[in-house]
């Protein structure tokens, strides 16, 4: 993983899109954003890439004063974001400031934002699992007792683009053995051909979840730690869990009540937190309208 040639290489295609992106990205500017004229924004961005080429710069030598740098680039790029440009290419940038400053589930938030807009772009999700990994390491280890927490894990191992081309490679090897069956019968082609089924099914039905969940379903990160999850849907309501959540975790949102989510985490629990301790990513096709 290599931030800092990323950033410079797509530093001139953002100072473009500025310009021609802008007008397409007004609809989804939230409520009061702040206006930015192409100058301004400009400038913001200029700004920002000298923050995070500062803090990889003196990283080595000074490890604090580089996540402050990373911290103050993360906070530029977040301007932007709110004064309209609100791009894939911005809020990857966006992710790796937020990475680097410490900030893992603005971080997580970031990247998801970026895989909505771009696709299954590799240092997207490269850097996305790089960040899981850091929230996974923090987190009490849990050990697979079950088949389906296995086939969980096996699923959030590998990225969609891996999953469908695993299942297009078995669905190949399950008609070429078929076919095969009927010109050699003396081979026992069912112990490819049974497998492969079975490989085709999986890899099918977890590229169709994942889609489904894309194009349905709001997602959200919590961004903060210590977060305590309530019975409902406000603060005279009592903790549903012992533990509280920790930042970086990652929800389905169910229900919105002001400014309280009902939210359904990935072990399948659920609860009431606070909006401002989250963030949310709407479905895909929700980011066009």
């Amino acid at each position: 993983m290599n931030p800092q040639r990323i950033f410079h290489n797509s530093l001139i295609a953002i100072l473009v899109l500025v310009a021609f992106v802008l007008p397409a990205t007004a609809a989804q500017r939230p409520t009061g954003a702040i206006d930015l004229s192409t100058v301004q924004q400009a400038k913001i961005l200029s700004e920002a890439q000298t923050a995070f080429d500062e803090g990889s710069s003196v990283l080595p030598a000074d490890p604090q004063a580089a996540k402050k740098l990373f911290a103050t680039a993360a906070e530029k790029y977040r301007l932007l974001a709110e004064g309209g440009l609100r791009n894939g290419k911005l809020e990857y940038n966006l992710a790796n400031a937020c990475l680097q400053s410490g900030q893992t589930g603005k971080a997580i938030t970031g990247y998801l934002w970026a895989r909505q807009m771009l696709g299954d772009d590799g240092c997207v999700v490269a850097n996305l699992r790089y960040a899981r990994s850091l929230r996974d390491a923090e987190a009490p280890a849990k050990p697979a007792v079950s088949l389906g927490d296995t086939l969980a894990r096996w699923n959030r191992s590998l990225s969609l683009a891996v999953r469908f081309w695993i299942g297009m490679g078995a669905w190949g090897v399950f008609w070429t053995a078929w076919g095969a069956a009927v010109l050699i019968r003396r081979f026992k082609w069912r112990y490819v051909i049974v497998p492969a089924a079975i490989v085709v099914v999986l890899a099918g039905a977890s590229v169709a979840w994942e889609l489904s969940a894309r194009w349905n379903h709001w997602q959200g990160v919590v961004i903060t730690d210590n977060v305590v999850v309530r019975k409902g849907n406000g603060e005279g309501f009592a903790p549903k869990f012992v533990a509280k959540i920790s930042d970086g975790t990652e929800f389905n949102l169910l229900e919105r009540r002001g400014r309280w989510l009902c939210v359904q985490f990935n072990d399948g629990r659920t609860g009431w937190i606070d909006d401002d301790e989250a963030a949310v990513i709407p479905p895909r096709e929700k980011l066009w309208q």
